[in-house]
């Protein structure tokens, strides 16, 4: 199965400033070859510069 992800997804999944990112924190542990994240660079981009950059 291949799931598509958005910036905000990613983001809480990486963050654990966010209140969602302890739904979400297993979603990249859980990853395998039946088990795929779509990500497109703009998508990377964004979540690069909101970790970095926005998050004070």
């Amino acid at each position: 199965m291949v799931i598509g992800l958005d910036t905000n997804v990613l983001c809480y999944a990486l963050d654990p400033a966010y209140p969602e990112h302890t739904k979400l924190k297993g979603l990249l542990l859980k990853l395998s070859p039946d088990n795929m994240l779509a990500l497109n660079p703009t998508i990377i981009q964004e979540a690069y510069h909101v970790l970095v950059f926005g998050q004070k």
